[in-house]
């Protein structure tokens, strides 16, 4: 496992600051072309990012840092995408970047259980596409729900 800093710091001094708190390996900070490069390989857009790679450096989940944050223990590491996941703050951000299916449920265990029961063949049969398969629950208190259905 290890862990490579990529800098979006506005100066060297800034990153010197910055990296000198880490005990992980760092790009160097006046590599602008290998940064931009990975920066569009794994469409960051936004720090602070953490993007999680397989042994063959293939894509696990660009959702790294909602993923710590949700499951700081890393009970769940590293995070591989399920064919059915709950929609949280975590992996909502694939409302943006795939074409998703969401089932709104009550958040009972029954209505879950439904829910990934009715998905699940659903997705099974679509691995092949970039979707992404979720439900929702309303017993949230963080607003998400709220949002995305007002949206809709």
């Amino acid at each position: 496992f290890e862990i490579i800093f990529v800098s979006s710091d506005k100066s060297s001094e800034e990153f010197e600051s910055y990296f000198g708190t880490m005990p992980w390996l760092a790009l160097k900070y006046d590599d602008k072309g290998s940064k931009q490069e990975l920066s569009k390989a794994f469409n960051v857009d936004g720090i602070p990012s953490l993007i999680i790679l397989d042994e063959e450096r293939q894509l696990i989940t660009s959702e790294g840092r909602n993923h710590v944050s949700m499951d700081p223990e890393g009970k769940e590491f590293p995070w591989r995408p399920k064919l059915v996941e709950e929609l949280n703050v975590a992996t909502a951000t694939a409302l943006d970047t795939a074409i998703c299916v969401v089932y709104f449920t009550d958040g009972s265990d029954e209505q879950i259980s439904m829910a990934v029961d009715r998905l699940t063949p659903v997705a099974e049969s679509n691995k092949s596409k970039s979707y992404r398969f979720f439900y929702a629950t309303d017993d949230r208190d963080d607003g998400l729900i709220d949002n995305i259905q007002q949206f809709l």
